[in-house]
């Protein structure tokens, strides 16, 4: 597992499972990752939908 950066920290608190995808592309402020499968969104607490999500990271 990794967490966020300095600069972009993994927010606390409680939430919720909001989205499952088979698979699905990832991509962030530089970079773009096509299909990760096995990835879960989470969602409640104020987290905008599918801002942080958990997934498998095999290019690491």
């Amino acid at each position: 597992m990794s967490t966020g950066l300095p600069a972009s920290p993994t927010p606390t608190g409680r939430f919720q499972v909001a989205g499952r995808y088979d698979a699905t592309s990832l991509i962030g402020s530089g970079y773009r990752i096509a299909k990760v499968h096995d990835v879960l969104c989470l969602g409640g607490g104020g987290l905008k939908p599918d801002a942080i999500c958990l997934h498998l990271a095999p290019w690491q």
